[in-house]
């Protein structure tokens, strides 16, 4: 998939983000999220952590990480469902 191609699905994109905005307490790991996705969405031959960061503009790999810091803590369902 092209970034472009995601630009088009933008609202259909965004609300497929939205039904997992409530797992991240704080706005800033909900953003990098929605990077992260965009990231492993997108057309690279390879998906391992330096493309992705290079893809979604971040210096280095270890910022997606930093995506599962910032959720709630909650059962393994509660963040399922």
């Amino acid at each position: 998939m092209t970034t472009e191609e995601l630009d088009e699905w933008g609202a259909d994109f965004m609300r497929f983000c939205a039904r997992f905005a409530d797992v991240f307490g704080r706005k800033e790991p909900r953003a990098q999220a929605v990077k992260y996705l965009r990231g492993l969405m997108a057309s690279v031959p390879r998906k391992n952590g330096w493309q992705v960061a290079e893809v979604i503009g971040d210096r280095i790999p270890d910022v997606p990480g930093a995506v599962e810091c910032g959720c709630r803590s909650g059962s393994p369902a509660e963040i399922h469902d």
